[in-house]
């Protein structure tokens, strides 16, 4: 076993043995612990009954019109959203072949954005394809531009869904090209 992994499991179970203090009882003295204790004296304000309650009975849900337009703008791209996931599975199964079991792990990972729908506010999983610099550098430099490009949508797109968009893009497109690159690497050292 390799002794890094053994150096974290041994810390995990000291820390896991450890008995650990519960939450604070101590009643927290600023506004929002003030602002909690009064909603608890006074459950009619967010209960459903209460005002929470009353409020949304009467406004419309502002998030239903949008909600509307994105199904719909799926629903007409489905057969896109098809082929694209189906190339990305052809490339993944390609690369997998010529590469080790965690490189196929951090391979396979990249395609939850091509299956699940590419939403760039959920890409936190792409910190794992760093690892990736050890078998090849260039895709370490590609997740460094990624983070570059992706700060830059953020700059240039005033509105979250442009700004979603843009980098789901720049996502996918590198999580293609890394995953040929990694493929690639294997088939070349294979001959």
């Amino acid at each position: 076993m390799d002794p890094a992994f053994q150096s974290f499991a041994a810390q995990a179970l000291h820390y896991f043995r450890r008995e650990h203090d519960g939450p604070s009882r101590e009643p927290i003295r600023g506004p929002a612990g003030w602002r909690g204790a009064e909603m608890a004296q006074r459950p009619e304000s967010w209960t459903r009954e209460g005002r929470l309650a009353q409020l949304l009975a009467t406004a419309p849900d502002p998030g239903r019109a949008w909600k509307a337009q994105r199904l719909a703008a799926l629903d007409r791209r489905r057969v896109a959203h098809a082929a694209l996931a189906l190339a990305y599975l052809a490339l993944l199964t390609w690369a997998v072949r010529r590469a080790e079991t965690w490189e196929a792990a951090v391979l396979g990972s990249g395609a939850v954005l091509f299956l699940l729908g590419p939403a760039g506010y959920y890409t936190g999983f792409l910190a794992a394809w760093g690892l990736l610099w050890l078998r090849r550098p260039a895709v370490g430099v590609g997740l460094c531009a990624l983070a570059a490009v992706g700060q830059a949508i953020a700059l240039r797109f005033d509105q979250p869904d442009d700004a979603y968009a843009a980098s789901s893009a720049a996502a996918l497109v590198f999580i293609a090209v890394a995953t040929a690159l990694v493929g690639a690497r294997g088939e070349a050292e294979q001959k």
